[in-house]
């Protein structure tokens, strides 16, 4: 979990986001990897990331559902699949 503090036309903004690493990712590159995705997705570049808390998660998936399939993760594309067309 990180925050992030960019300088925008209308003054500074922050943001708490979360970031999915390997488990044996360094600091430097979280904290790179951070300021990439926070200055892709908010247009500025300069924005400030600290670091708030690491922690391990497991996740046990319980069942999919077809609009999974349409995510785009940072960086990589799929391509959207409409079911409900006729």
């Amino acid at each position: 979990m990180y925050r992030s503090t960019c300088n925008g036309w209308l003054g500074s903004y922050s943001d708490i986001k979360h970031i999915v690493v390997s488990r044996d990712t360094n600091e430097d590159e979280v904290l790179k990897k951070a300021k990439t995705i926070t200055e892709s997705t908010s247009g500025n570049t300069g924005c400030n990331i600290q670091l708030l808390q690491k922690y391990h998660m497991m996740i046990e998936p319980k069942k999919s559902y077809p609009a999974l399939t349409g995510l785009t993760f940072h960086g990589s594309t799929t391509k959207n699949i409409n079911l409900n067309k006729k």
